[in-house]
């Protein structure tokens, strides 16, 4: 029901639950020693070999996965499908210098970042400059606030979830959204934040100390 749903979210991940397999991808200790898994390294072998199969069971391995990510990032399901299907356009075209140091789980996430922060950036100039040459114009169009939620239920507990999630710092948010929605352990999510675990940790903590407060009503 709803509230096992935020319970199950906001219950804190144990080690041993954090280091086991999630969806059957085999999730390895991460070290200075850590190697490709076999797996990931004949894919990339044969991506780079131009051999379009593999191509295709990568953008269906991880597609969906790094879509949800970008769209909570992004809040746009429109730009996130664009800068996912750019980010596996761009992987192809470059195929002969296709390189993964970890896995390529934490490869793809690393790129997905990277090009969500530099669509950031590049909408904070837009939007200084809109600033600038929109001086002077004195009418503002009021924002609306949403109004109070009437029914509870499992399609209203989701949707304060999100707005929770909205308000966390981009860090915490960043660290409950690989772990609970992209089944990431925290040494992998160290890896695509550069992080150290225990700062993943920090972050987890923080997130769920802020979204339990905010979902109270519901726990």
């Amino acid at each position: 029901m709803a509230v096992s749903l935020v319970e199950l979210w906001l219950a804190p991940l144990t080690p041993d639950q954090d280091e086991r397999p999630r969806h059957g991808i085999e999730t390895r200790h991460l070290d200075e020693r850590s190697t490709v898994p076999s797996a990931d390294a004949d894919l990339v072998a044969r991506i780079r070999a131009s051999d379009e199969e593999a191509f295709a069971a990568l953008v269906h391995a991880y597609g969906d996965r790094l879509f949800r990510f970008a769209s909570r990032e992004l809040q746009s399901r429109h730009t996130a499908e664009e800068v996912v299907q750019e980010l596996f356009a761009t992987l192809w075209a470059r195929r002969a210098q296709f390189v993964v140091e970890y896995s390529l789980q934490v490869y793809l996430f690393q790129s997905i970042r990277h090009r969500i922060s530099n669509m950031r950036r590049a909408s904070r100039v837009a939007d200084r400059a809109n600033i600038r040459l929109s001086e002077g114009d004195a009418s503002v169009t009021p924002t609306m606030s949403p109004s109070p939620d009437t029914v509870v239920g499992e399609a209203e507990l989701r949707g304060a979830l999100e707005r929770a999630l909205g308000k966390l710092p981009d860090r915490p948010r960043e660290v409950f959204q690989l772990s609970r929605e992209q089944h990431l352990t925290f040494r992998e999510i160290a890896a695509v934040l550069g992080l150290s675990q225990r700062t993943v940790e920090h972050h987890m903590a923080r997130a769920i100390a802020a979204l339990r407060e905010a979902l109270a009503d519901w726990l």
